[in-house]
């Protein structure tokens, strides 16, 4: 059963929390066997989504990265708004430009 969580202020410390999405982030990929800043392979993984069977452990792990893709935004938001900027690490950014349809540049 999934929950809805409120993420508005819940989060003390952005960098710290993002730090431990993005190594969920991490752990995923590698599930996956894709490495973490290796885009070609996320927007691959993203362009042909419909090719997993539903429930299969390839759909799941792309779900549960779409979710924490969403919590990284979350954080990214709740940090531009105090002032600061997120930093990201290679994972996420990756990641974000992959379900962007963004190529990365070298």
């Amino acid at each position: 059963m999934a929950s809805s969580v409120q993420l508005d202020g819940f989060f003390m410390n952005p960098e710290r929390e993002a730090a431990r999405v993005e190594g969920e982030l991490v752990r995923r990929l590698g599930c996956l066997g894709i490495a973490p800043g290796d885009s070609a392979a996320l927007r691959h993984l993203f362009e042909s989504g419909a090719a997993a069977s539903p429930g299969s452990l390839q759909d799941r792990l792309v779900a549960d990265l779409l979710g924490l893709v969403r919590v990284i935004a979350r954080l990214m938001l709740q940090s531009a708004a105090a002032g600061n900027e997120l930093q990201l690490a290679e994972a996420s950014r990756a990641l974000l430009d992959a379900i962007l349809g963004r190529r990365r540049q070298p």
